[in-house]
C-alpha cells in the first residue's frame, strides 16, 4: 500500500490527538460510611477524588486535614451534588493546601463545634489555596438548651 500525502496527513493528526488525549483518570475512593471516609482523607495523596456515596450520613464530623497540590488538589465530593445528606451533629473542618469540597447538603441538624464549615481544624491547623463548593446548609442551626 503506497501511503499518500492525504493518508501521510490522517495518520499524523490521528497519532496527535491520541497523544494529546490523557487517559489517565484521577485515583477515586468511593466511601460508604464515616470510617471509610476518614481512612480515605487519611490515605489522600494529590489528585485524589475521595467520593462520599448518595445517602443519609448522620452525626458526621469531617477533619479534612491534607495536603493537595497547585495542580493536583484533593476533592472530597458528593456521589450526586445535593444527594450526600449530613444531618445530626455535624460538621467540616479543613486544614491543609489545595483541599476541594464539592456538593454536600448540611440540614436538620446542628454544628457541636464553633460553626458548620471551618477552613481551620485548630489554631494551628488551617486551610490554605482551598474551597467549598456547590454546598448547601439549610435549617442547621445550633443546638437549642431549654
Amino acid at each position: 500500500m503506497k501511503l499518500t500525502m492525504k493518508n501521510y496527513l490522517i495518520i499524523s493528526i490521528f497519532f496527535v490527538m491520541l497523544s494529546a488525549c490523557d487517559t489517565s483518570k484521577k485515583p477515586e475512593v468511593l466511601v460508604s460510611n464515616s470510617d471509610e471516609l476518614h481512612e480515605a482523607i487519611q490515605k489522600a495523596n494529590p489528585g485524589d477524588e475521595i467520593v462520599m456515596k448518595n445517602g443519609n450520613w448522620s452525626d458526621l464530623r469531617i477533619h479534612f486535614y491534607a495536603n493537595g497540590s497547585e495542580g493536583k488538589p484533593i476533592v472530597l465530593r458528593a456521589e450526586t451534588p445535593g444527594e450526600v445528606i449530613v444531618t445530626g451533629q455535624s460538621d467540616l473542618k479543613l486544614g491543609g493546601e489545595y483541599l476541594v469540597v464539592d456538593g454536600l447538603f448540611f440540614t436538620d441538624g446542628a454544628s457541636p463545634s464553633n460553626a458548620v464549615i471551618e477552613f481551620a481544624i485548630n489554631n494551628d491547623t488551617l486551610a490554605n489555596h482551598s474551597r467549598v463548593t456547590n454546598c448547601v446548609i439549610k435549617d442547621f442551626n445550633k443546638a437549642q438548651r431549654n
